[in-house]
Parts: structure tokens; sequence; C-alpha cells
């Protein structure tokens, strides 16, 4: 390992690019996503020069991997907010603002992206495996106190949540935002439907700051770029390679960890987020802890969401890496901000604000709905199926549609109205996705739902194969 120093200003630190990627909807995907990404995170402003320590880490298996540590200088020990980045070191510029000069603020360019050797693995085994390392490394060393926290936006929030999946024997806490914790489900196959369109912008995504370093990766390592650059159409066989929930898939999913979770966490997402599931999963797994959930805004967020959360955040780090009591473990464990009408109202900031003390809230009550496959008549779909609280009176035979490559970027509403691709480009009215799809509809409501009763429906498995055939039977909203 090796050091080397500079100084810089916080306010000119680093530049965002947009991302190339593999076809023409993962490229606008792309750019949407980042400029999501760059109006999320919190916004530069004036302060001292910061200092930087350049460190090359060796993973156990030999692999170079490099990163930054730095904070207000004098760098000395403080606790330590630690990202992993597939992004690095494109990002940089705004972390060390989410928490102030009290912390300082430790990045790891993910193998394989950015300047570090050796082939992506996806959120895999060895990824896990070098965070883990190289966190627990982080906390012996003069600029840390012994005290981290995990944090990241999307992809990096993804790191955070796979590598969590393993005890960090000094890890206190994690913020994460827009991250999945189960990218099986929330990103590369959401419904059982090939994501084509964001599986593509995402793999782009981290290829680009890794494009931006080759210069300085030919200088460092030449030797290195082969093999990294080979491991881009690995990592997109892989999103594309496994359709179905397997071990590929439960090897990167939070939910099925090989240590139980130890911290409290606080999971940040929003009702049209891509990934808003995982972190209501998150919450879920990790209750008892003391987590909270914050439903505010994810990739969508507004600048009101923005400023809520960087005050939310502020006093999670500083109750649980500074101890500060500021009553942030009484408050409320579950924040929402619900839109009152659909994504434009809540852009507009027309939303219900509430906490609670639990999710789902108080007085949520289950109903148990059954698949039919009598029309509804309020559908132009394959089968116009029904869905309502009738139990079938006897089995009913399977509906089937013809499994083929979709146009994947309408098979998600959440996915284009975020990224802000809008007609004619790409269409993202479900209804015409419909039309190739099975589709099952309840009856017109006879009076106006309760916002503050509802919640996400639970996963529908779906097999897959020539012919893809959902089973019909009772379906329970999970937890």
């Amino acid at each position: 390992m090796s050091l080397r120093r500079l100084l810089i200003a916080r306010a000119c630190m680093g530049t965002f690019s947009r991302a190339g990627a593999f076809a023409l909807t993962g490229a606008l995907v792309a750019a949407a996503l980042l400029s999501a990404v760059v109006a999320l995170m919190p916004a530069p402003a004036a302060a001292a020069p910061a200092l930087a320590e350049h460190v090359h880490f060796r993973a156990a298996d030999g692999t170079m991997l490099y990163g930054y540590v730095y904070g207000a200088a004098p760098l000395k020990a403080r606790p330590v907010i630690f990202e992993a980045s597939t992004y690095a070191p494109t990002y940089s510029a705004n972390a060390p603002l989410i928490a102030g000069p009290a912390y300082n603020y430790l990045e790891l360019q993910v193998r394989g992206t950015g300047r570090s050797s050796g082939v992506w693995n996806v959120f895999g085994a060895a990824d896990q495996a070098d965070i883990h390392d190289f966190a627990q490394w982080s906390c012996g060393q003069p600029w840390s106190d012994g005290k981290l926290a995990l944090t990241g936006f999307s992809s990096p929030a993804i790191s955070a949540y796979t590598a969590m999946r393993r005890h960090i024997s000094c890890l206190r806490t994690a913020v994460l935002l827009s991250g999945t914790a189960s990218l099986y489900r929330d990103v590369a196959w959401i419904g059982g439907i090939p994501q084509v369109g964001i599986g593509s912008a995402f793999v782009g995504l981290v290829a680009n700051p890794f494009a931006t370093n080759l210069p300085n990766r030919a200088q460092d390592d030449p030797g290195s770029i082969p093999t990294a650059v080979a491991g881009y159409p690995q990592a997109a066989a892989s999103f594309f390679g496994n359709p179905q929930e397997n071990r590929f898939w439960t090897e990167r999913d939070f939910l099925h960890p090989v240590d139980r979770p130890s911290v409290p966490i606080l999971s940040v997402s929003g009702f049209y987020d891509i990934e808003s599931q995982g972190a209501q999963e998150a919450y879920w797994a990790t209750r008892r802890l003391g987590s909270q959930l914050a439903m505010i805004g994810g990739h969508e967020g507004t600048p009101a969401a923005r400023a809520y959360f960087s005050s939310l955040s502020q006093a999670w780090f500083d109750h649980y890496l500074r101890g500060i009591d500021n009553g942030i473990d009484r408050g409320p464990h579950v924040h929402v901000w619900e839109p009152i009408g659909g994504l434009p109202a809540y852009q507009a900031n027309q939303v219900i604000k509430f906490n609670t003390t639990a999710w789902p809230i108080a007085g949520t009550r289950y109903e148990t709905a059954y698949l039919h496959g009598g029309r509804s008549g309020s559908a132009q779909s394959i089968n116009d199926g029904t869905l309502n609280g009738d139990p079938p009176s006897s089995p009913e035979p399977p509906d089937a549609y013809p499994f083929a490559p979709s146009n994947s970027a309408a098979t998600d509403p959440n996915l284009l109205p975020v990224a802000g691709i809008k007609p004619p480009l790409l269409s993202g009215d479900l209804r015409t996705a419909a039309r190739d799809s099975l589709t099952y509809t309840t009856s017109p409501l006879t009076r106006p739902p309760r916002p503050r009763r509802s919640r996400r429906d639970g996963p529908l498995r779906v097999g897959h194969g020539a012919r893809d055939r959902l089973p019909r039977g009772p379906r329970r909203r999970q937890p």
C-alpha cells in the first residue's frame, strides 16, 4: 500500500460526464439517470480546502484496488463515511459534503472500474470480499477513529447492501439511497421481463468513468486494461444470461445474507423510484436494529426531498458515529411523502407528509385477491383477466403468452417518467405494453382508495421457458 497527497478545494472537485451505453434506449436512460443522480446529491458549497490521500490497496487475490480518503485539513482521526463505488471517481465531488467536516470520507473504486485492476464482479463474491477487507483495514488507519458508516446512492448503495451480507466489525450504520436489496427483482428482471434498457444503461454508466481513467490506468497498470475491458460484456451477459432467480442473484441479495445483519440502516427511496422495493425490504429485514425508512424520493427526488434527506442523514451520522443524543433513534421510524396524484403531483410538491412508527403503517388491512380468466372488459390485453376476492370454484387453466424479448423500457411504470423520457421518443404508457401482456383488473372502484392504507404488492413468481406461465391462486400482500 502507498499514499500520495495533494491539496484540493471542495468546491471544484471533479465533473460529471454522461455515459455512453450499448443501445439507444440504454444511452437515453443512462443520461437521464445521471441527471437524476446529480440533482439529488447535495450541492457543492464553498469550504476550506480538503486534504486527500490516494490509497492503493491489494486485495486478498492480489488485485490492486484504488481509492482515496479525504476530509478537512489537517486530515486526522475521525469517523469515516465509506462508499464503494462502481462510478468512482466520477461522483466524488459531492461526497464530502453529505455530513460536514466532522467526518472523513473514504471511497473505494470497485475492482475492474475506475482505476482498479481486475474484472468487475457485478456485486458478487469478489466485490463483497474487497469491500469487507478494505473496510476492516480502513478502521485501523490513522485517519479513522475506528467507527465506520456505509453510504451510497444507486449503484454504490447496491454495493453497500451486498457488502453487508458479511459482518464488518467496525461498521456502525449505513445510509443508503435508492439502492436495491434484490438486484434481480428491482433492476435486471422486473416482473420476470429482461430490462435491456436499464441494464445496458447501468453497464454504460459504470464503463464511462473507467474509460475516462484509461490514461491513468495506462500509466499505472497497463497490463490490467485487456482484462478489465473484457469484464463489461461479461457483466451484460451475466445480467441477461440468468433469467431465473438462481444462485447468481441470491449471492448478490441482501435478503440472503451470510451473516445476520447487525447495524441500523437509514433506507431511502421513493414511490416512483425503480428501486423502491429495495428500501422497504431492507427496512423490514433490519427494523429490530432501529433502522428507519424514508419514502420521500429517490432518483425522482425533488429539491425539497433532497433538503429533507440531507437533514435526516446528518442527524443519523451524528448519532450513530459521534454518539450525539439528538433523538433520531427515538423518533418515528418511517417517513412518508405520498403524492396527491401521480408523479407530476410529487414533482410539484403536492404531497401528504406523515411519519409513523411501523411499515406497513398501523391499521393496514390485508386482503386476499385471486387471478381469474374471466374477462374484465377494462383492458386490451391477451387475456384481459379479472382480479377479485372470490376464490375459484374449480381449477382454472393457466394463462400463457409467447415469451420474446420485450420493449423493456415500457415494462416498468416508474422507469421512463423518472428518467424524463417522454413520447414520441419512447412510450411510457403501459396501456400500449399491456396489449401483449397478461393483465388482471378489478371492477371499477366505488369509492376513492385510502392512500394511507396502501402499500406495494408482494412479488408474483413467474416461470421461464418457451411460453411463460403465471399460475392462478391467492396472492397475499407480503410484509
